[in-house]
């Protein structure tokens, strides 16, 4: 008998006498092996991933940030007016744009309604964002407003899962919300911002916001920093936006300014967390390799 197969008929007999320590190792084996393919699975989309956005290390959320009793400085959405403050009175961005997360309500031609996660977009946002659509085209500034245009751009599973796939989805009349919206465009598979967005319609707000900060800080904002600028740099000038802000509209008292990489405000500070269950799961299937040797 050659040694190879000395050594598997040993090893064989070994652990059949030792049938429960044998499913022990085995389970822990596998527990290890899926432990590690699902960090990988959450590093590879949020750490090592586009995220569908060129260069999406030059994109940040500009977020207003306040100081919490117990918690620190806590960063928060902000409002229309500040936004548009911004827009004027600093320069370290090639471009803006802003969101309003929002249910949309699909009432489908069976009657039946299908509620889908949606955003308000400025036009600006998909320029930050540096995204085209796949098929059709993306609104324009001049489609924003309270009288802006009967629109929608819809993401790649929604065209897939609803219309097949099919170009002929240009045109397509849905009703969204209780009002026909017209399908203008598709945007690529890979592209889903802000996170799990299904559909964007045109910019548009409650009258209040329009003109409010107290009650209106419920904007996304978006920036592509300039050529050559850094985070730290758009900080800086942030630093000097806040008198400013605090001047044109008093109610920005206590509050301060500052920019996040997209890709860490979407995890949340959960990198860490990810890497220390990564470097958890690793050890895990080195002991379990260990006992099984």
């Amino acid at each position: 008998m050659s040694p190879l197969l000395l050594d598997f008929s040993t090893a064989w007999r070994f652990f059949g006498r030792r049938r429960a320590a044998t499913a022990v190792m085995v389970i822990t084996l596998a527990l290890a092996l899926a432990a590690n393919t699902t960090v990988f699975s959450v590093l590879k989309a949020f750490l090592f991933s586009s995220l569908g956005v060129p260069a999406a290390e030059r994109v940040v959320n500009v977020w207003t940030v306040r100081h919490i009793d117990g918690r620190g400085p806590v960063n928060f959405l902000d409002a229309h007016v500040n936004i548009q403050l911004l827009r004027q009175s600093t320069r370290f961005w090639s471009a803006m744009g802003a969101t309003l997360t929002t249910d949309l309500n699909w009432q489908q031609d069976d009657g039946s309604t299908r509620r889908l996660q949606g955003a308000q977009a400025q036009a600006e946002f998909f320029s930050v964002m540096q995204v085209q659509p796949v098929v059709g085209r993306l609104f324009t500034k001049q489609e924003e407003g309270p009288n802006g245009a009967p629109v929608a751009v819809i993401g790649a599973a929604l065209w897939r899962s609803a219309f097949d796939g099919s170009t002929d989805v240009l045109g397509r009349v849905v009703r969204l919300n209780g009002r026909p919206h017209t399908v203008i465009g598709v945007l690529p598979a890979s592209f889903s911002q802000p996170l799990g967005t299904e559909a964007w319609v045109p910019f548009d707000l409650p009258a209040n916001m329009w003109t409010n900060v107290i009650g209106a800080r419920g904007l996304n904002n978006y920036a592509r920093l300039a050529p050559g600028i850094s985070a730290a740099q758009a900080i800086k000038e942030l630093e000097a936006f806040t008198p400013r802000a605090i001047e044109a509209y008093p109610e920005n008292r206590e509050w301060t300014w500052t920019v996040q990489p997209i890709r860490e405000a979407l995890l949340n500070g959960a990198d860490r967390t990810v890497r220390f269950v990564q470097i958890g799961a690793a050890v895990l299937l080195l002991l379990a390799i260990t006992n099984l040797a």
